[in-house]
């Protein structure tokens, strides 16, 4: 299988606020391994974005969808997550 993440900074697009946008996709593409490692043809795909104010507060907001897999026991367990967090 393969993995890919990406994401692009943003500084100052608001007074303070750096936004960054990301997404990631995984792909099990050929057999399989104790679970919960890889099941052939599984999918995932996420969207996210960050937001961090003076670089002490942060909110990351993000969807996650799975998807394909005879036996992808996530494959109807999208999820969004939502966290905030203070850095001092």
């Amino acid at each position: 299988g393969y993995r890919m993440r990406a994401g692009l900074d943003y500084s100052d697009v608001f007074a303070g606020i750096n936004l960054t946008p990301n997404m990631a996709w995984s792909h099990d593409v050929k057999g399989n391994s104790p679970p919960p490692n890889f099941i052939e043809d599984r999918m995932a795909f996420s969207l996210g974005v960050r937001a961090d104010y003076m670089n002490i507060y942060r909110a990351d907001l993000s969807y996650t969808t799975f998807f394909n897999a005879d036996y992808n026991e996530l494959q109807d367990r999208d999820f969004i997550s939502l966290s905030f967090s203070v850095a001092f």
